[in-house]
C-alpha cells in the first residue's frame, strides 16, 4: 500500500510539474465517459509517453498512474483498491450524482515472455481478462448498492509505454 501512495505522488508530481497539463485530459474524460475505448486508449498512450520509463513498467506503477490522471476530474470522485463484490477491484470512479454514469476499472500488466514478443493480441487478451474479473467477482455490486445503475466497466492492458482497453456497458 505504501508503493502504491509513493506511485501515485510520484504522478501527481508530473502533473504539477505540467509534464501533463490538466488540458491535456479533456479528450481523455470525454473518450471515458462515451464508453470510446479506442478514444480512451489514445488519450492513455498519449500520457504514458512522456511520462514512464521502460523500467516503471509493473502493475503498481500503472495502477498509482491511472489513479493520478483520473484524480483530475471535478466529476468523479476516484476510489482505489475498494472491497466491491467478490474482492478488490483497481479503480472505481463515482460521479457526484447516481444517475450519471459510473466505472470500474481493472488493470492488468502484461510482461515479455523469454523472447517471444508481445503483440495487440496478447495485450486485447489481457483487457478482456480484465473485465472477465470485473464480470466474475461483481466488482460493480459496490456501486449498485450505493445507487448507481448505469455503469461502464473498462479493462485495461498495458506493456511499457503502451496500453489496450476494451469496454462493456453494465
Amino acid at each position: 500500500m505504501r508503493l502504491l501512495f509513493f506511485l501515485s505522488e510520484k504522478v501527481l508530481s508530473w502533473f504539477r510539474q505540467e509534464i501533463v497539463k490538466k488540458s491535456d485530459r479533456n479528450a481523455l474524460f470525454e473518450s471515458m465517459k462515451n464508453g470510446d475505448a479506442k478514444g480512451f486508449e489514445r488519450e492513455i498512450n498519449k500520457l504514458l509517453a512522456p511520462s514512464i520509463s521502460y523500467m516503471d513498467s509493473y502493475e503498481n506503477f500503472y495502477h498509482g498512474f491511472m489513479v493520478g490522471i483520473l484524480s483530475g476530474s471535478n466529476e468523479y470522485v476516484v476510489k482505489s483498491n475498494r472491497e466491491s463484490g467478490e474482492g478488490r477491484s483497481d479503480i472505481l470512479l463515482k460521479p457526484v450524482s447516481v444517475f450519471d454514469k459510473a466505472f470500474v476499472i481493472e488493470l492488468k500488466s502484461v510482461k515479455q515472455s523469454g523472447k517471444r514478443p508481445v503483440t495487440p493480441e496478447i495485450m486485447d487478451a489481457a483487457a478482456e481478462k480484465a473485465i472477465r474479473q470485473i464480470d466474475e467477482n461483481a466488482y460493480a455490486d459496490g456501486l449498485l448498492e450505493d445507487g448507481y445503475g448505469n455503469i461502464g466497466k473498462y479493462g485495461i492492458s498495458f506493456f511499457r509505454k503502451d496500453c489496450r482497453v476494451h469496454y462493456k456497458d453494465g
